[in-house]
């Protein structure tokens, strides 16, 4: 995980975008987050036409 991503987010909310391969696995960023203590919410966006 990117220090600047460490030292920037302790007190506030934050959000990152990555690609998908980056998110899953036991050395996934949803799993390094939530060891860290982070709070990991999934947010669903729905497309307008």
């Amino acid at each position: 995980m990117d220090s600047t991503t460490r030292k920037d987010s302790t007190e506030k909310n934050c959000f990152i975008a990555v690609g998908l391969l980056h998110l899953y696995g036991q050395c996934g960023l949803i799993v390094q987050l939530r060891e860290r203590g982070y709070v990991v919410e999934h947010i669903s966006l729905s497309v307008r036409k």
